[in-house]
Formats: C-alpha cells, structure tokens, sequence
C-alpha cells in the first residue's frame, strides 16, 4: 500500500501518511516522499516517526492500492510522475478539503474535519490497530497545524476529544509546540519578513494577500519546499474575508 500527500507536503500531509504508515499491521504501507522532501520545519516528524517504512522504486512499483491523503485534487499529488503515476491502482481518497474532487474509486472527504489527520485517528480507531505514542505524536501535530493551535473553525469539540486521547496515548504538546512556533531558522524568519512586506489588501479591505517569487525565496536562503503556512500573515488582518499567498 503508497501512503501519498499533497506536493510540498506540510505537517497535517506528512503526519497523517507517517502514522498510517506505522499503524497499518505487518509493515504492509509505506509512505511516499518525492526526493525526500520535506521542508525544516515539517522534517522534524521523521524523527517522531522513528523507524516508519518509506517508499523505495521497487515498493512503488509493486503496490497496487494508493491511499491518497489530504489532496483536493489529481494535479496536487505528491508521487514522483504526478497522478499518472498511480494509473492502474486502486486510489482510496482520504481528505478534508470542501473542493475535493472525488477523484479516488473510495472517497472519504468530510469537510467538517479540521485535519486529515484526525480522520486518520478515526481509522485506526475503527481498524482496531495500534495506536502508539509515536503516532499519536504525528497525529497531534497534524492537527495542531491545519487547525492554527486549535483556533480555526475546523477545530470542533470533537478535536479536542482526540487531541486529549492522543495526548494521553503519549504525544508531547510541548515538544510539538516548540517546534511547529519556536524553531524557525534565521532563513524562515527572512521569508516572513518579505511576505510582511509584500502583503497587500484589495480596495474594499476583504482580500489580503502577499506574493513570494522566486528572487524573494531565493533571496532568503530557502527553497520552495519551505513555502507552508506563510499565508497565515495575510490571514491575521482584521475584518478580511479571504487570504492568499502567491508563491
């Protein structure tokens, strides 16, 4: 079984396919990471994930069944040939994106759900596999992440129940913490600065949004494995109605 996210995956993508990498019995899914990539600041989980199984050539090639998660959409997927990769497997589509496309022959896409990882949670949960304190530490930070610490809409009283248990099945909110807020690199920290700078809102005041070229992440010191939730600067403007971040 291929284990794939979004390209350019970020904490909710990548922690989700590395808990169900380890959860699912037998070492019989494995995760798929496109040239390794993944940016500073989301690598940290492949060290929450100790000795979790990616995806080599000969373990794509052989695999059948692609779960794909936390993609809205075929141009978005994150395997090295993009969606034509996957032709001929079965594709079950797990997401929680209001614009899925259903593109998968088994589509579970519930839009009420904050994260895609809480909805990976529900899946171990009702598979009755194991559930352990490195998984649960990725599945906890996935929803921490896609949620804003908790504070987005998506962030339900049923959130919080998960979150709970995985906190009592061992994730470390202060470890999570600390590196999803406090451990930017000086050159993270430089990109928010341009994306400061080059925040704009439109005339009526319900759009901001800020524009990243190339020059400006170059200029920085990073790649464009580092654009992740950038967009929330635009987003902390009072009164808008939409944020976008152009990159």
């Amino acid at each position: 079984m291929l284990l794939v996210g979004h390209v350019h995956p970020d904490v909710d993508a990548a922690g989700s396919m590395l808990a169900l990498a380890r959860a699912v019995p037998g070492g019989r899914a494995a995760a798929v990471l496109p040239g390794g990539e993944l940016n500073h600041k989301v690598r940290f989980l492949l060290e929450l994930a100790g000795d979790v199984r990616l995806a080599d050539a000969a373990w794509i090639a052989a695999c059948d069944v692609a779960v794909v998660l936390d993609t809205a959409g075929v141009q978005r997927v994150g395997i090295e040939g993009g969606w034509e990769a996957l032709a001929g497997r079965t594709i079950i589509n797990i997401d929680h994106h209001v614009t899925n496309s259903g593109f998968g022959h088994i589509n579970w896409v519930d839009s009420s759900a904050g994260s895609v990882s809480e909805l990976v949670d529900r899946l171990i949960r009702a598979a009755g596999w194991v559930l352990d304190r490195r998984c649960a530490s990725l599945l906890y930070a996935g929803m921490y992440a896609d949620t804003a610490a908790f504070s987005l809409p998506g962030a339900r009283a049923e959130s919080f129940d998960t979150a709970a248990r995985l906190i009592r099945c061992g994730a470390d909110p202060g470890l999570i913490g600390e590196r999803l807020l406090r451990s930017h690199r000086a050159e993270e920290f430089n990109l928010l600065r341009a994306v400061y700078r080059n925040t704009r809102l439109t005339e009526d005041g319900l759009i901001a949004y800020s524009v990243l070229s190339h020059e400006d992440i170059a200029a920085a010191g990073c790649s464009p494995a580092d654009i992740d939730d950038q967009v929330s600067v635009p987003r902390s403007l009072s009164g808008i109605r939409m944020a976008v971040l152009f990159s």
